[in-house]
């Protein structure tokens, strides 16, 4: 059965065992509005819907029939019967229904929100950490490039001219790993 709070007008869907066909006091698990909730006979030639109007009409003529009860029996006899209207009213209290559980099954709870938004940060900083990690790699290995290229160049000196006949633009490196050369060299 479904039922719709009276005040926030959000819809629930509750068993129909948890209801009986005498009604019972209900609580909205969104906004904790209580109300006495009587579930309708629907026959097959009426199948109309009550506007939240109508049902609020509905639902203050049956609190007003539970309140003239609960003074019915304070009026009976004061000592005993004043036990009889509290246990009434922890029945009651015991018999509201709080939605929480019967509402929308793709809804999800904050500590699962608060959980998914926990993962979602470690696996940004997990990947913020791999790509720091992938771009000190990278810089280290042009460093090395660079240093590799300048023991080459350094190395093949005494050979320039044959290189620099096949390459004719790398003369001006040539030019300066000459002064280097003979420094280290002689």
């Amino acid at each position: 059965m479904i039922i719709q709070c009276v005040g926030c007008l959000k819809k629930f869907e509750v068993e129909d065992s948890q209801v009986p066909t005498l009604g019972r006091q209900v609580k909205c698990g969104v906004c904790s509005k209580e109300w006495f909730y009587k579930p309708e006979k629907v026959s097959l030639n009426n199948q109309e819907e009550q506007s939240p109007i109508d049902e609020q009409l509905n639902v203050s003529l049956e609190e007003e029939v539970v309140e003239e009860k609960r003074e019915e029996l304070s009026v009976e006899d004061s000592n005993t019967d004043e036990e009889k209207v509290k246990n009434i009213s922890d029945d009651q209290d015991a018999a509201k229904i709080d939605f929480d559980d019967f509402d929308n099954a793709n809804e999800t709870s904050k500590t699962e929100m608060d959980q998914t938004l926990n993962k979602i940060k470690v696996t940004r900083k997990i990947n913020e950490s791999k790509r720091k990690s992938s771009l000190i790699r990278s810089r280290y290995l042009a460093y090395l490039l660079i240093f590799l290229l300048l023991i080459l160049f350094l190395v093949s000196v005494p050979y320039s001219e044959d290189v620099l006949s096949i390459f004719p633009e790398l003369s001006i490196i040539y030019e300066g790993m000459k002064p280097l050369y003979s420094l280290l060299f002689k």
